[in-house]
């Protein structure tokens, strides 16, 4: 991984990018620690390389943290507008609310409705039934 481009992160998994971001770093730490203990001359370019490792492993580290750091934000603000909506739609779906009351209206109308309509059906129904029967009555 070179020191100046950093692959991207994508949303939801910095966290799990961290570790081996951190392994990275402990591996050039762990370069660092044998070439001091060691006997070999250690070279300006082995050192520069390690410093290399150590700053890109620091960059990634920060731009996965910074990743986390956004992804945590969206999620509590998805989490507040949910929780929002469903307030909302609570509050619209109480008794006496407003909502509660316009469906009452319409209900109230549907009954009155079917009620006129069966009662227009009674009449037509009984003013048959008194024909037929006036016209048994007149029959022998």
């Amino acid at each position: 991984m070179s020191a100046t481009t950093l692959p991207a992160v994508a949303p939801g998994e910095a966290l799990m990018d961290i570790e081996p971001a951190l392994h990275d770093m402990r591996n050039a730490t762990a370069m660092l620690g044998h070439m001091a203990t060691s006997d070999a001359e250690v070279l300006t370019e082995h050192l520069h390389f390690i410093e290399d490792r150590l700053i890109a492993a620091h960059r990634r580290l920060e731009a996965l943290w910074q990743q986390a750091w956004q992804d945590r934000k969206a999620e509590r603000a998805q989490h507040a507008a949910e929780l929002a909506a469903a307030e909302a739609r609570a509050k619209e779906a109480a008794p006496g609310s407003v909502a509660q009351i316009k469906r009452a209206q319409v209900l109230l109308s549907i009954l009155r409705t079917g009620h006129r309509v069966a009662s227009e059906q009674c009449d037509e129904m009984g003013e048959e039934i008194a024909a037929a029967l006036a016209k048994r009555e007149e029959q022998p």
